[in-house]
């Protein structure tokens, strides 16, 4: 009798060990996490150029699926209208005169706005103040 109570106590306390678990393995081993973090990282590059003349070159660090419009509120101080850029650093457009920011990716004029575009390692961003016709 006292070997069937001392049996049962056992049993019980092993199911409500294993019911307080939680279900299967959530943790990530630090290799893993750093391998994700690494995968995800990519590098571009970031010029500004303000009627002809370069103001910045960057090499950045980001990730894919950080925004263009989000890099460049890290990197430089903007006014930003209905998602478009519409000063940099302190140069605002000026519709008048026809003056607008632009910008290209690898040399091909984008075709979303910057909060709409994501990179790709390697890609090359330039913003360009000039006329716009």
């Amino acid at each position: 009798m006292k070997k069937l109570a001392l049996s049962l106590l056992l049993g019980v306390s092993l199911i409500v060990v294993t019911a307080c678990s939680p279900a299967g393995n959530t943790s990530t081993s630090s290799s893993e996490s750093t391998t994700i973090s690494t995968q995800e990282r990519i590098n571009v590059d970031l010029k500004v150029v303000n009627e002809g003349q370069e103001v910045a070159n960057q090499e950045l660090e980001t990730t894919e699926t950080t925004s263009l419009l989000d890099i460049m509120e890290k990197e430089h101080t903007l006014e930003v209208d209905n998602g478009m850029i519409i000063s940099i650093d302190g140069t605002k457009q000026d519709e008048k005169a026809g003056l607008y920011w632009t910008y290209t990716i690898n040399s091909e004029w984008a075709e979303k706005g910057a909060g709409e575009t994501f990179l790709k390692d390697g890609d090359q961003i330039e913003f360009t103040y000039g006329k716009f016709e």
